[in-house]
């Protein structure tokens, strides 16, 4: 029962965001665009002929429905991924539809593509709202046990709690022996209706492993076995089978030219926007830059870029210029402090280095800023893995193969999780996972991240 409400639930909050998205995009369009634009309507769109065309928004819960987004359970980010993509499938889908039906004449071809961009901020917004709403009220909830031997369970639990976000809780974790001697898992089923069984198979024997897969089966809806190859770093893995053989085979989306060639132009188009609306911006912080400090108003340094080659990285200028002189003196001071600089190559409490004026600027990462223009005579891109210093060498050089294969980013996966809070380990293993998995969405996700993250100055030092 709470499995159906929760599904009519999620089902309808999808029609009424998209009935909204509708009525604004049709506003939009016969209201707004016109008045912007100082034009008169070439004709007029009666909203009758949109009611009767209702049956087209089920096309966007077919395709919605295509994309599993009814039966699996995504975070936030990960979930507006697969309705963007379902909203710009179904635009598609909706105008060939149209010019076929030969109903085109009296449509409005832009109010679609309006209800595409409307869509992708109404429907994860609904959707997000009313499944917290369920999972309160307790209808969204799906209880799960986790088993594993001690070393992995208390490695891995940490993380799947981050599950309850999206309405799995754990309720119970177990030892192998556990299992396969009582009736645990049958006590669990019944008593607090545990859905679904996590199993850890590193550590188990494989017949031992086949034990406690029969024995979960027989009481759960559903199993899932976490992998233990170290080396899947990866969410662009497929399975097959070959004769009785399990594949699993790892894309490798950005040696596709066509990947390649969009990106960059996805590059250009965003760098020649962001020179245009922010050059006001960058001329007021040169002439702050000038008043606070002696120097130049560029900080441009030698950097690590795609296929390990040398580029000139552009910044505005946060530091004074005896600045390394001003950090070994610093250092010397206090043991505690070199080891905050060897961890994580930044001084988070105070750095004598940098300006007034820098530590705004870093705040708010506006320093970063001319990399744009980087990014605009390719030497960068707007995201990737963040230019490794040329020091840094010996320290990446078991990531530099993947790392490398890529452009440097203006801002990547490093600047949405933490920034300078992380380990240099984890900013490696980061960049390693965004060259892997990339997509145009992955981007597209990673700088709206940005924009929270550089608000918040979170990691910022």
């Amino acid at each position: 029962m709470k499995k159906a409400i929760s599904f009519l639930a999620i089902l309808l909050a999808d029609i009424f965001s998209l009935i909204l998205s509708f009525r604004i995009s049709y506003f939009l369009r016969v209201n707004i665009i016109p008045a912007i634009f100082n034009v008169e309507n070439p004709w007029f769109f009666p909203e009758e002929h949109f009611y009767k065309m209702y049956y087209l928004l089920f096309v966007f819960i077919f395709i919605f429905s295509y994309e599993k987004l009814y039966t699996r359970r995504y975070e936030f980010f990960e979930e507006f991924i697969y309705i963007t993509r379902g909203l710009f499938i179904s635009v598609i889908l909706i105008a060939v539809i149209i010019y076929l039906s030969r109903t085109y004449e009296i449509f409005a071809r832009t109010i679609p593509i309006l209800m595409m961009f409307t869509g992708m901020i109404i429907v994860p917004l609904v959707r997000y709202t009313v499944k917290k709403i369920l999972i309160v009220s307790g209808f969204y909830i799906k209880n799960s046990a986790v088993v594993g031997i001690a070393e992995e369970t208390g490695r891995v639990v940490p993380t799947f709690k981050k599950l309850e976000a999206i309405g799995y809780r754990i309720v119970e974790v177990l030892e192998p022996e556990v299992v396969e001697n009582d009736g645990k898992v049958e006590q669990l089923a019944l008593r607090d209706k545990v859905e679904t069984m996590i199993i850890l198979p590193k550590g188990i024997e494989t017949e031992r492993l086949n034990r406690l897969i029969n024995r979960c089966e027989n009481h759960v809806k559903e199993i899932r076995i976490v992998s233990d190859s170290t080396y899947l770093k990866t969410i662009g893995v497929e399975t097959e089978y070959i004769d009785e053989v399990l594949v699993m085979r790892m894309a490798n989306n950005l040696l596709s030219p066509f990947n390649r060639f969009f990106k960059r132009v996805f590059d250009l188009v965003v760098s020649a926007a962001g020179i245009m609306v922010f050059l006001p911006l960058f001329m007021i912080i040169t002439l702050l830059i000038k008043i606070d400090s002696r120097g130049t108003i560029f900080f441009i340094q030698d950097r690590f870029g795609k296929g390990g080659k040398k580029f000139k990285l552009l910044k505005f200028r946060t530091m004074y210029e005896d600045a390394d002189e001003k950090l070994k003196e610093y250092l010397a001071q206090d043991p505690r402090l070199q080891e905050e600089w060897d961890r994580y190559k930044k001084l988070k409490s105070f750095d004598p280095r940098i300006t007034r004026i820098g530590k705004f600027l870093r705040r708010f990462s506006l320093d970063e800023a001319p990399q744009i223009f980087n990014v605009l005579i390719g030497e960068m891109s707007i995201v990737g893995p963040r230019p490794y210093l040329v020091r840094e060498k010996e320290e990446i050089e078991k990531s530099a193969a993947i790392i490398f294969r890529v452009k440097s980013g203006l801002t990547g996966l490093w600047q949405i999780r933490g920034r300078s809070d992380l380990s240099f380990e984890t900013r490696l293993k980061l960049d390693e996972f965004y060259v892997r998995n990339w997509s145009l969405f992955l981007d597209i996700i990673i700088i709206l991240k940005t924009f929270g993250v550089v608000v918040k100055g979170k990691g910022a030092y």
